[in-house]
């Protein structure tokens, strides 16, 4: 991606920070929803995520990391549910997986056991936090790593 300059996001895009509408000015053609759901604006022949966008527009620097949505919700671009994180950090946001079958990320049944398992992904190496019995010593023992690995709050959860 070119960078682009604060004035010139400026001068072709407006935005509201509160509400999160990014647009074209004069028109709303050139930002779509990309398959991965994320807004994309078109300019020149080029494409551009519009979170990073918005970033420059509001701090008039490109973005030296991930932004991340804090609500997991790609299409809110309001300021206040952007941050700029590290990949760590933005995997440490993710919303909870579609293939989860137990409610709480990193909780898992083990059918071959009869236990919960609870583990957590940190730095790409996955860090087995032991068996249980209970789904809730499983879910107790996820939430204490979250807190201890510096998870975000809202990790894991679905979007509202």
């Amino acid at each position: 991606m070119n960078n682009m300059s604060q004035k010139q996001v400026k001068e072709i895009y407006s935005y509201n920070p509160d509400s999160g509408e990014f647009k074209r000015k004069g028109n709303y053609i050139g930002i779509r929803e990309s398959s991965n759901k994320y807004l994309r604006a078109h300019y020149k022949g080029k494409t551009y995520s519009v979170h990073r966008l918005i970033w420059i527009y509001m701090t008039g620097e490109m973005p030296k990391a991930d932004i991340d949505h804090i609500d997991h919700d790609r299409k809110n671009n309001r300021w206040s549910n952007l941050r700029e994180v590290t990949r760590t950090q933005n995997m440490q946001n993710a919303k909870k997986s579609k293939a989860n079958t137990s409610g709480f990320t990193g909780v898992t049944w083990c059918k071959q056991q009869g236990q919960w398992i609870a583990q957590v992904m940190v730095n790409g190496k996955n860090k087995k936090l032991g068996r249980f019995n209970s789904k809730l010593d499983a879910i107790t023992a996820r939430t204490k790593a979250n807190k201890h690995y510096g998870f975000h709050a809202r990790h894991g959860e679905s979007i509202a």
